[in-house]
Formats: structure tokens, sequence, C-alpha cells
């Protein structure tokens, strides 16, 4: 049981006004591995996944800046929809364009359950729209020692959702991993398009002069720049997370049109080459700038 002499909506404001003790003010650096689709149903049309590093900072000034190291996609079928930049996973970061003051003049926010959240206590709120007016309604996920957010999980009146989940890493937190579905409406069909994010390494100490990638912005239309489609050994490093049953299906068609290449001419080939395209490598990598790095096995990504 986690206890506060705080209203959720004090408790709410008092986890937004430490955002500068909790999480870093200065520039870091962030590995990221992005993947992204739009279906419909259980049609796969297009399926999209990027390694990108970010350079991040809290402070509110600061914009981050994305470079673009390998992207890869696979148009299984024509849409209307083109997939435009890369989505906004941080919610800490753009906060008090969320709990503004017009979200507290119109929104109850309430005292649900505490939990625990990577072993330690939190509490748990829950906000919903006032009058029982339709609006948006989530949970949010507060450390209750630090008062930090550590998850979000935002469902958006239009039926959009958004998850983000941080992690505490020496002494500050970080965001390690995110979902967005947003809903597409056109000629009377929805094309979901889903996004997930995974951090797979952090660190403090970096030259400009070394950073791989090409500079690009949040916006761009990331399919222009894809790379190396068939660059199996990169994605085997790098995808990091799990494929939905739709995703391995569509890809596994994809595979068997490749079967007659002179790459694949095998059955033993063919099957590598299944397990090259899309085997998950969940780790993440922490380097503070301290005398060595260390590394977590696995991720834990709960959605």
């Amino acid at each position: 049981m986690v206890i506060s002499n705080l209203s959720a909506a004090d408790l709410l404001k008092k986890a937004i006004e430490k955002i500068p003790e909790n999480y870093p003010l200065e520039p870091f650096l962030s590995g990221v591995y992005y993947c992204a689709k739009v279906s419909e149903k259980d049609t796969l049309f297009y399926l999209e996944e990027t390694a990108f590093n970010i350079i991040k900072s809290y402070r509110p000034s600061f914009s981050d800046k994305y470079y673009l190291v390998k992207n890869r996609n696979f148009r299984f079928a024509s849409t209307p929809l083109v997939l435009k930049g890369i989505a906004d996973f941080d919610i800490v970061k753009r906060i008090d364009k969320i709990f503004d003051a017009g979200f507290f003049r119109n929104y109850i926010v309430s005292y649900r359950s505490g939990t625990t959240f990577d072993n330690r206590p939190v509490y748990v709120l829950s906000f919903t729209r006032k009058n029982r007016v339709k609006g948006n309604e989530g949970e949010i996920y507060i450390d209750a020692e630090d008062l930090a957010f550590v998850r979000f999980d935002i469902h958006y009146e239009r039926g959009n959702t958004r998850l983000a989940q941080y992690r505490k890493i020496e002494g500050k937190y970080y965001l390690m991993s995110g979902n967005l579905v947003h809903l597409n409406k056109r000629l009377n069909r929805v094309f979901p398009a889903e996004g997930d994010i995974v951090i797979t390494n952090i660190a403090h100490s970096f030259s400009m002069d070394n950073i791989a990638g090409t500079p690009v912005d949040s916006e761009d239309i990331l399919e222009t720049y894809a790379t190396q489609t068939e660059d199996s050994l990169f994605w085997q490093e790098h995808n990091t997370i799990l494929p939905d049953s739709t995703i391995l299906q569509d890809l596994e068609r994809y595979a068997v049109k490749q079967k007659d290449s002179a790459i694949i001419r095998n059955s033993a080939q063919y099957a590598a080459y299944i397990k090259r395209l899309y085997t998950p490598n969940l780790s993440l990598i922490i380097s503070s700038g301290l005398t060595e790095d260390f590394q977590h096995s696995t991720i834990t990504q709960t959605r």
C-alpha cells in the first residue's frame, strides 16, 4: 500500500515540478530501434524498421536531434497512407502540453491501487473527463520515492492510444520503450498506424564527430531513406521488438518470393534466411562515461 497526503491532482502537479530533478538536463546520446506498420484488420500493408541515434535532453528549450543509421521497409500492398516521420513517444518531454491548466480544469484525477514497477513502489493515478463527458482517459504511474513518471497509458477520445515507459539508471530516469496507435480514417475504412520504440543504448559521453547516421528531421518520410533491405545481419542485431503473427506471416510470404534467388537455393538456406529476417535481439547497453560499460541481458516490455 502506498499512502500520500496529497490529492491525486496535487501529486501529479508535484511530479511535473520534479521533472528537472528526475530526468537528465545535460544532452545524452540514445540508440533507438523503431518499428512502424500500417494495417487494416488482419492485412498488413506496410512495415518499416529504423535504427536511430538521438541526442536528447529533458531541458525544455532543447530540441532533440535525430541521426538515421539505417532504415528498411516492406510494402506488401498499396495503401492510401504514407508514414511520415517518427512518432513522438516521450510524454515527459511534452508534459506541459498534455497536462496543462485546461487539463486540471476539465479532468478528474483519482488514485488507483498502488503497485510496483521495476521492483519499486509506485502511485497509480487515473484520469477521466468531468461530468461524464466523452474525452481522453488513462493511467499514470509515479515512483513513490522520487515522484518520477515511470509509465503512461493514455487512451484518446478518437481511439488512439499511447504508452511510454521509463527506467531509473544511475540516479536519473530515461525513456525505455513506447507504443503508439493512430487510427487513420479514409473512405469509410480505418487504417491503424502503429509504432513501437525501444532504447538500445544510452551514452552520456559522446563526440559529435563520432555520431553514426544521417541527420534527419523527425517529420521526414523515412521510406525515402531505405537502405539495404536484405541486410539481415544488421537487423538481426538491432531489431528488439517481438513481431506479431501478422508481421511474421507477411515476412514469410516476402521470403518465399526470394526463395529462387541466387542467395536462397535450398530449404536450409531458406530457413536460415527466415530466422535472420526477424530474430529479435533483446539487449540494452548503458554507458555513463565511467571505466566500463555494462549490459542488461533483457528488456521487459509491457503493452
